[in-house]
């Protein structure tokens, strides 16, 4: 949100109407990893502050076409290449960092970029070993960045570490937070510091309702699926997991502090 072309609204727009997010999660994810809603609220952990005018709303299938509309608006100028340039002649080129190991991330940028060639957008790749990635991230070095966000129950929590600009550092330093695009916004921060210093549900909604229309019409991130993370646990042995019912942590035996809490309330399942 500070520098390269990401900067540009239109150009947000345009990569994101160019993704087909159902045929990423029926092609890396066997249809388990249903696409997110523009407002990148995740559904249904945080159903209850959720906009009765956005609840349904639904990113479609890849739309070249509306993308190149965006564009064309913007001042953007097809070349003979099927690239757009910008209004100052330069090539319409966006790189992408992952981490090299992730192959879902590798499989899902294989699918992004004929989608956006498509749509008259360049898109580079850069695979890293993670611990060059996670500094990349951090210092904000980078112009798109395929992550993922969102391991907390609380929603304010979620959008805080998201977009409040109070998270973020200068282009360079270090920030783990999680605000790493370095997006700027007194209104969405004020609306923030409105949830955190109240009680009052019907207060926290509606300033909920307006962080959910920014979010979808600024897209400081560009969301794409709702990711999951089955597991299969076996009770013969140990019981005390958590369940579909009662999910009370999430199940990646990778996660912190799920892990953690998970491991604290195992026992050994009473003999039959």
């Amino acid at each position: 949100m500070k520098t390269g072309p990401t900067t540009s609204l239109p150009v947000r727009e345009a990569i994101s109407d160019a993704i087909d997010r159902s045929y990423i999660s029926q092609s890396v994810y066997n249809g388990y990893a249903p696409a997110t809603n523009p407002e990148g609220l995740l559904m249904p952990n945080f159903k209850d502050v959720a906009s009765p005018q956005t609840a349904s709303a639904a990113f479609g299938g890849a739309n070249p076409s509306q993308a190149k509309k965006v564009l064309e608006a913007a001042g953007y100028k097809l070349g003979s290449d099927g690239i757009f340039n910008s209004p100052s002649g330069q090539p319409l080129t966006v790189n992408v960092k992952l981490v090299s190991a992730y192959t879902d991330y590798v499989s899902i940028v294989q699918i992004l970029q004929p989608e956006l060639k498509a749509a008259g957008i360049n898109l580079m790749v850069t695979a890293e070993a993670y611990s060059v990635w996670a500094s990349d991230q951090d210092t904000g070095n980078f112009q798109l960045l395929l992550s993922s966000a969102g391991y907390t129950p609380n929603p304010y929590s979620f959008y805080y570490n998201l977009i409040d600009s109070e998270v973020t550092r200068p282009l360079g330093t270090s920030e783990v937070i999680g605000n790493f695009g370095r997006y700027d916004n007194p209104q969405v921060d004020g609306l923030l510091n409105t949830i955190g210093s109240t009680t009052s549900t019907a207060t926290q909604n509606q300033a909920f309702y307006k962080i959910e229309s920014i979010f979808a019409s600024q897209l400081p991130d560009i969301p794409l699926m709702e990711a999951q993370d089955e597991v299969e646990f076996n009770s013969n042995q140990v019981s005390g997991w958590p369940t579909s019912s009662n999910p009370w942590a999430a199940p990646a035996i990778w996660l912190s502090p799920d892990d953690g809490w998970v491991a604290d309330r195992l026992s050994p399942t009473p003999a039959k």
